[in-house]
């Protein structure tokens, strides 16, 4: 088989054998993905960024962290997966830290972060469907997101969800389709909103 036909499994058998360089392949394979998956999960580059390094530090710092009977692809999301909750973990805590409930002191309000969540006029410029969908998208609950981002952007089979996320694939359909549900109403609402401004 040829160097440019060999999958995943097989990269990552070559790596545990020392062939370092294929590293460089899926490294190629897979860091546009991971980051878009971050990045959508996240929200912010920089944080992406940094899933996507750690990721391949994991990989290329410990041979024995993937196990070759799993499909590689999946194994991966799932490190992605368990990297992005620990950031969201993170950063609820950064925050629950700064703003006390029932704290309304002045050195407490100057920490207050505008809401950037565009207004309706910037919506009315923003014609494009895709601005509407990430709009939408971003309203959805975490589970949902995180499930409609896996199967929609990233491709992945049911199964392949499942396993992502830890549960079984009839939960993955109802959340799926709970999920375009709601994006179906938020995308409504959105673009009457937009065409009443």
């Amino acid at each position: 088989m040829g160097k440019d036909m060999r999958n995943d499994e097989e990269l990552m058998v070559e790596y545990a054998a020392g062939h370092t360089e294929v590293l460089d392949e899926i490294f190629t394979r897979y860091k546009k993905k991971m980051f878009n998956y971050a990045l959508r999960l996240l929200r912010n580059q920089a944080d992406a960024e940094d899933v996507v390094a750690e990721l391949f530090c994991l990989l290329s710092g410990k041979k024995d962290v993937y196990e070759p009977t799993h499909k590689f692809s999946t194994w991966f999301y799932t490190v992605a997966h368990n990297i992005c909750m620990t950031k969201l973990r993170m950063r609820k805590r950064t925050i629950a830290m700064w703003f006390k409930r029932g704290k309304e002191s002045s050195e407490l309000k100057q920490w207050d972060v505008p809401d950037q969540a565009p207004g309706p006029g910037e919506v009315v410029q923003s014609r494009d469907i895709a601005s509407y969908i990430k709009q939408a998208v971003e309203k959805l609950g975490c589970l949902e997101k995180e499930t409609l981002i896996l199967r929609e952007y990233q491709n992945l089979r049911y199964d392949e969800i499942a396993s992502v996320l830890g549960c079984t694939q009839a939960k993955i359909k109802i959340i799926l389709y709970r999920a375009r549900q709601k994006l179906r109403k938020q995308l409504q609402r959105i673009i009457a909103e937009a065409e009443n401004v």
